[in-house]
């Protein structure tokens, strides 16, 4: 009889109730496998990360950088203006559009330039573009 036939035969003669106290103990002896094996990589001098761990820090999602916001540090209204303006719109253009005095439009207009340290229109459309923002 091959050792495959024997084992099943035993395991078959194995009630239920002491399936799961095999699993338990099994599951036991594996987890005492996996601490004596850190335990003695650490006493090694070594560092010991689980496979799991090690998987899940090489998976590609945690490997890529979150990409910053062209427009982090931009306010929700300054960042409106740099569209607009970016798209070719006027200054009365911008302000009939967000409801704004055209005013406040350069305002805007000379904050974006000085957080973005540019100092030209074109300068902003430039970014504009190179951020994505819009497109050429």
């Amino acid at each position: 009889m091959t050792f495959a036939a024997r084992a099943s035969s035993q395991l078959s003669n194995v009630p239920p109730a002491d399936d799961h106290a095999l699993i338990r103990d099994g599951i036991r002896a594996l987890l005492e496998e996996i601490v004596a094996l850190a335990v003695q990589r650490v006493l090694d001098g070594e560092t010991f990360v689980s496979v799991r761990t090690k998987d899940r820090a090489k998976s590609p999602a945690r490997l890529k950088a979150p990409k910053p916001s062209p427009t982090r540090g931009l306010t929700a209204r300054q960042s409106q203006v740099l569209c607009l303006l970016a798209d070719g719109h006027t200054t009365k253009s911008i302000a009939l559009n967000l409801d704004i005095s055209a005013k406040t439009v350069e305002t805007h207009r000379a904050q974006l330039m000085e957080r973005l340290n540019i100092f030209d229109t074109a300068g902003l459309v430039r970014y504009a573009i190179r951020v994505g923002l819009i497109t050429a």
